[in-house]
């Protein structure tokens, strides 16, 4: 015969156990909560020493990596002149050589070395040496577009580098790089550096690099009242016609080509008058020239007389 067992108040004991392990639960699951808090905030707390670590470290390396690669450089060059020394005709060829010099025309060790500086580069993102001797390195092996990227890479880097690159240093930079843009046949891109060259304090004085830089908006790139604005910028700094023969053919020269571009921007913005006027005044550097070419004729005929007329009879 089975007998039923009653447990009086066991739901309500049950119910109670559970609400108390359901507390004891969220009270763990609060106290994980605040402890990933408290993590979080310590490695908010540290990212920036972390940072400071990872930099000083990157620098270092890429430091090392430079060092390395001139090393190599430096072996490469010595091994060089060593397989010199042994060949038959170094004694001769010699005579032709001064110093020491790094094979440029073996690629493979070449490679070899521009990948070091390559690799820290990457490391330093900040450092403008490391990129600027890349450059002048590719450019020295006459790989254009190689040159041309890292030669921007260390203008980018510049404005966030500890001992940046400035004045005349930094305008010898900006103009090579344009001239890597024009050798690469990206003449946009080398207008753009020309003007932060003529933008600067450096470069506010350069009168030649205005009236290249209108040449090259009037020839190639179509942008006329740039131009226009430049030769006039060009015109008010210009000096006087200089006395040396040569010095007044080189003005008049550039006279002619200053008098041809706005002749050819006239013509193209359909400004006849001015066109015909620039015309006129080239006619007359043009008879100015001749004229200063015929006086130089005569005074070396007059030179010759005399030099004639001053021997001495045997």
């Amino acid at each position: 015969m089975k007998k039923n067992i009653v447990i009086i108040g066991g739901n309500s004991g049950i119910g109670a156990a559970l609400a108390q392990q359901r507390q004891q639960a969220q009270a763990n699951l609060d106290r994980i909560r605040q402890n990933r808090v408290n993590i979080e905030n310590q490695i908010e707390q540290i990212k920036p020493e972390l940072a400071e670590l990872e930099r000083r470290y990157n620098n270092q390396s890429a430091t090392l990596l430079v060092e390395i690669a001139e090393q190599y450089k430096a072996m490469v060059t010595q091994q060089k002149e060593q397989l010199r020394v042994t060949d038959r005709n170094a004694i001769y060829r010699s005579k032709f050589t001064s110093g020491l010099e790094f094979d440029y025309s073996r690629p493979r060790d070449f490679e070899t070395y521009a990948q070091m500086l390559e690799k820290a580069a990457s490391l330093d993102s900040v450092a403008v040496g490391i990129t600027r001797k890349l450059g002048e390195e590719y450019a020295r092996t006459r790989q254009k577009k190689k040159a041309l990227y890292w030669h921007e890479e260390t203008l980018r880097r510049n404005s966030a580098a500890t001992e940046p690159i400035a004045g005349e240093e930094l305008k010898s930079l900006q103009l090579r790089t344009a001239g890597l843009a024009m050798q690469n046949r990206d003449k946009i891109k080398a207008a753009s550096y020309y003007e932060q060259v003529v933008g600067s304090e450096a470069g506010a004085n350069d009168t030649q690099l205005f009236f290249s830089l209108a040449k090259l908006y009037a020839d190639h790139l179509g942008n006329y009242t740039r131009s226009l604005n430049l030769l006039e910028q060009w015109e008010q700094s210009r000096a006087q016609a200089p006395q040396e023969p040569l010095a007044k053919v080189k003005y008049f020269k550039e006279s002619l080509d200053s008098l041809r571009i706005k002749a050819k921007i006239n013509t193209k913005l359909k400004r006849r008058n001015r066109a015909l006027a620039a015309q006129s005044e080239a006619i007359q550097v043009v008879e100015n020239l001749q004229l200063l070419v015929s006086e130089e004729l005569q005074k070396q005929d007059n030179l010759a007389v005399a030099l004639n007329n001053a021997k001495i009879p045997l």
